[in-house]
């Protein structure tokens, strides 16, 4: 079904048959299209006689990098999704849809999705953009004064896609670097519907100015002054205060790059014996096909299919895992689900299936689809927790397609113990590891990734696993003030 318009009312309606359903109730709004579909009922009869709906900003290629078109609603124009119990994504552009403070949004049951970023990046090859396109989009994103020359905004807005970009969940800071993951590009405050600062629901970014290194030096003297009063009787001298007030103020942040400590797209037919070792128990077996396979077999009662890091990595700073992660089809109920460890790397192992037993953290993943088996995806010590740090289960996700390949991202910072993780974007578990379960682990950790079933044959899929060490930038700042005064004196003569 197509969109419409009510032009009487401005209202743009979208019906849910005219989005792209990506998987179980999650859809996918092509904006782009989008924009076409508006252009032609603007072009129509009906719509001539009335404003546009929108304004669109063309793609511009810069250094090789193609950032994406905007689309921005105007002229009191707003958008409504047909009414249900679903979630759509915008795809395709930055753009204002989800401007519900400012009515753009007409706000149901539909939970919408925004992909907006300041240089969201569309991979195509050409440009066909003129200059005056460039103005507009550079006025668009950023509309201040300096820097003042064209060529500078556009390098400003190349800097900020060029490099680390990370979200500080202590002061609630989205921070941007340079290509060499050093230098600071700018830094925005996170906040959430209400205002308030937030890591976890943005709803708005609102940019800050950082200062690197402050020297300030400041000098008041006052001069000497004589003032001579004569009479037939007295002469009078007087001489003022001399002061002399010298302050210095250093501030210097030191910033030390977050590096890759791990990276493996487990390519090829065989596993990176210089990465990895395998540990299987029983029927189990690891094998590599341009991509990770965790098998499970029968046979056995109990079996795991097992690899961890060969490397120890310091439990410092922001720890972050980015891998892929494709579900099995066959889990037992009680058996240990697959997952990801962060580990003792002296831990032991259960006698069973090969898993850590103790001194870890983790994220037991379990796939959806499959009705019959423990439904859930939590955060936690030990599979016998009675209660986990933080559970996803059937009662608030769609279900994981076991055909397509999800994005998993997992981020600890090891000093307030806070964990975020962050399924294809979207589904997400927030909380606090405990200090004795953290500790535990010591100053350094093994990662692993791990598959556990009871006579089932199972395979859990992973590849383009990427593991990062952020350490916390530290700032120190010196003050130095000096102040040095002539005592002031007075002499009389009676004549």
């Amino acid at each position: 079904m197509a969109i419409s318009i009510d032009w009487g009312t401005k209202t743009i309606n979208i019906p849910q048959s005219y989005l792209s359903n990506i998987t179980g109730t999650l859809y996918e709004l092509d904006t782009e299209t989008f924009r076409e579909d508006l252009k032609a009922l603007e072009d129509d009869v009906e719509g001539m006689p009335f404003p546009d709906t929108h304004q669109h900003y063309t793609e511009v290629t810069v250094a090789g990098v193609t950032y994406a078109r905007f689309i921005i609603i105007i002229n009191g124009y707003s958008i409504t999704f047909e009414d249900g119990q679903y979630s759509v994504r915008l795809a395709g552009s930055n753009n204002n849809f989800f401007d519900v403070e400012n009515g753009i949004l007409n706000q149901n049951q539909v939970q919408v999705i925004p992909g907006n970023s300041a240089g969201l990046i569309k991979v195509v090859q050409g440009s066909g953009v003129t200059e005056n396109d460039k103005l507009e989009i550079a006025q668009l994103v950023w509309s201040e004064p300096e820097p003042a020359l064209l060529d500078d905004k556009i390098q400003f807005i190349v800097d900020l896609r060029a490099g680390r970009l990370l979200i500080d969940k202590t002061s609630f800071q989205e921070i941007h670097y340079k290509s060499d993951n050093i230098t600071e590009v700018a830094r925005f405050n996170l906040l959430d519907s209400d205002g308030a600062p937030s890591h976890t629901e943005v709803y708005e970014r609102v940019r800050v100015t950082t200062t690197t290194t402050t020297s300030t030096t400041s000098t008041t003297t006052s001069t000497t002054s004589t003032t001579i009063t004569q009479s037939t009787s007295t002469t009078s001298t007087s001489t003022s205060t001399t002061s002399t007030t010298t302050s210095t103020t250093s501030t210097t942040t030191t910033t030390v790059d977050g590096y890759l400590v791990l990276q493996d797209d487990f390519s090829g037919s065989s596993l990176d014996t210089g990465k990895w070792t395998e540990y299987n128990n029983a029927t189990a077996s690891v094998t590599v096909n341009n991509q990770l396979e965790l098998n499970t077999g029968t046979g056995t009662a109990h079996c795991g299919a097992h690899i961890y890091s060969d490397d120890n990595f310091n439990k410092t700073g922001t720890i972050r895992l980015e891998v892929k992660w494709k579900p099995g089809t066959n889990h037992y109920s009680s058996a240990w689900s697959p997952k990801i460890d962060f580990c003792k790397p002296t831990a032991g192992r259960d006698g069973n299936y090969g898993a850590r037993d103790e001194y870890f953290v983790a994220l037991f993943l379990r796939d959806y689809l499959n009705t019959t088996d423990v439904e859930e995806i939590s955060f936690r010590e030990t599979v016998t927790t009675p209660t986990p740090f933080t559970t996803l289960d059937e009662t608030n996700t769609p279900g994981f397609d076991e055909s397509v390949w999800h994005d998993v991202l997992i981020e600890i910072d090891s000093d307030t113990r806070i964990f975020h993780v962050e399924i294809d974007g979207y589904w997400t578990l927030n909380g606090t590891i405990g200090s004795s379960a953290w500790s535990n682990i010591g100053s350094t950790f093994k990662l692993e990734l791990g598959n556990n079933n009871y006579e089932r044959t199972d395979t859990e899929y992973f590849k383009d696993l990427k593991l990062y060490v952020i350490p916390t930038t530290t700032t120190t700042t010196t003050t130095t003030s000096t102040s040095t005064t002539t005592t002031s004196s007075t002499t009389t003569t009676t004549t």
